[in-house]
C-alpha cells in the first residue's frame, strides 16, 4: 500500500507513527493526494475517500487494579500500546475508560510524568454507584496514590506513587458530592436512578430535596427578593426594624428529577435576617418583608420554631431564590 498526503498533513502523520498523538489517525479527502493498494503486484484500483489508521495494542490482560487509598477496580481490561516514544495504558471497565500516557524514557523513574484522561464509555451515567466509582477513580489518580495490578490474584506490576493531578481531585470531589446528594434522594423515596445525565437544574433540585429529607438548614447570603406574608397578629412583629423575622409554611410539593415525579409534604421556616417590613395596601395584616443583609435561612423538617408570621398558600417551588411561589419573590418591585 502506498499513499501520498499533502505537505501540511505529513507532520501530524509522523507524530502518529512515533506515538506522540492519539491511538487513531484520520486522513480526510482534502489531505489524501494519492492512494494505491497492490496485492501480488496487481493494483486493486480502489478509490479511497479517507483513511483511518488505528494503533494495535501489544498486550491485553484482565486485571484487578488496586490503589493504595483502598479503591479497587475488578475485572478490568488492560491494553498496552507501545511506540518509539510513548507507552499508552488503557483500562476499560463496563462503564469507564482510563488512559495513561507515559514517555518511554520516564517509565521506570520514581516520579515519572504522565498525561491521563478518565471518561465514561457512554454518554449517560448508568447508576449512582457507577458515578461514585468514576468520582473515586478521579480522586485516586489526582492524589497520586500508588497503583498495583493483579492478574489471577498475582501482582504483576506496582508503583508506590504517581504524580498528583489537582484538576482530577476537584472534578472527583464535585462529582462525588452530586452522587451523594442523589443517594439521599434515592434512600428517601426508595427509588434508584438509572441511565441519567445530570444538568444544573437537576443538581439544584436534588440539593433542595436532600436538605428537606435531612432536615438541614439552607443558607442563602445573596437573597435579593422579598416575602409577602399575612401576619395574623401584627403586634407580634418586632417593635423595631432589622430584627429577624420567621415566615412559616406547610408545603406539598412535587419535584421532577431524572424522569421521576417526587411528591413530598414538609414544613419550612424562612428566617429573614435583619428583616425590614412594611404594610401592603389597605390590609392591616398584609406585609412585605425583606432582609437588610440579603441573608435567608431556611429550616426544613416536621418541627420548627413558632413563627411570628404565617405565609399564604404558595405554589410549589424548586428553588427558594427564584420567582416560583406566591409569597417568595426573586426581585423587589416596590
Amino acid at each position: 500500500m502506498t499513499l501520498t498526503v499533502r505537505e501540511d498533513g505529513r507532520a501530524s502523520l509522523t507524530q502518529f507513527q512515533q506515538g506522540l498523538s492519539g491511538l487513531a489517525y484520520h486522513i480526510g479527502p482534502s489531505q489524501l493526494v494519492d492512494f494505491e493498494w497492490r496485492v501480488g503486484g496487481v493494483n486493486l484500483g480502489l478509490e479511497m475517500g479517507s483513511l483511518v489508521f488505528v494503533r494495535s495494542h501489544t498486550i491485553e490482560k484482565t486485571v484487578d487494579i488496586e490503589f493504595t487509598g483502598g479503591l479497587c477496580i475488578r475485572d478490568a481490561t488492560l491494553r498496552i500500546y507501545s511506540s518509539p516514544e510513548q507507552v499508552d495504558f488503557l483500562v476499560y471497565t463496563d462503564l469507564h475508560k482510563v488512559q495513561i500516557r507515559v514517555p518511554k524514557k520516564n517509565i521506570h523513574a520514581k516520579g515519572f510524568k504522565y498525561s491521563a484522561t478518565v471518561s465514561r464509555r457512554h454518554r449517560y451515567t448508568d447508576s449512582v454507584d457507577s458515578g461514585l466509582l468514576h468520582a473515586r477513580i478521579l480522586q485516586s489518580l489526582g492524589r497520586g496514590e500508588g497503583i498495583a495490578l493483579y492478574e489471577d490474584g498475582e501482582r504483576i506490576w506496582s508503583k508506590e506513587e504517581t504524580p498528583r493531578g489537582l484538576p482530577f481531585i476537584k472534578q472527583g470531589e464535585s462529582l462525588e458530592r452530586n452522587m451523594q446528594t442523589l443517594q439521599v434522594v434515592e434512600k428517601g423515596f426508595n427509588i434508584r436512578f438509572r441511565r441519567f445525565k445530570l444538568t444544573g437544574d437537576d443538581i439544584d433540585t436534588a440539593a433542595e430535596l436532600s436538605y428537606i429529607l435531612q432536615m438541614k438548614t439552607r443558607v442563602s447570603k445573596a437573597f435579593k427578593g422579598y416575602v409577602d406574608a399575612v401576619v395574623e397578629d401584627p403586634s407580634k412583629l418586632p417593635e423595631s426594624q432589622d430584627q429577624d423575622v420567621v415566615v412559616h409554611q406547610q408545603l406539598d410539593t412535587t419535584y421532577t428529577l431524572l424522569g421521576w415525579k417526587l411528591r413530598i409534604e414538609y414544613e419550612a421556616a424562612h428566617v429573614l435576617k435583619q428583616a425590614r417590613y412594611k404594610r401592603r395596601g389597605k390590609d392591616k395584616t398584609a406585609y412585605r418583608i425583606t432582609s437588610a443583609t440579603r441573608e435567608l435561612h431556611t429550616l426544613y423538617g416536621p418541627e420548627q420554631a413558632t413563627s411570628v408570621a404565617e405565609a399564604g398558600k404558595p405554589e410549589p417551588i424548586q428553588r427558594l431564590d427564584k420567582i416560583e411561589m406566591e409569597t417568595l419573590h426573586g426581585d423587589e418591585s416596590e
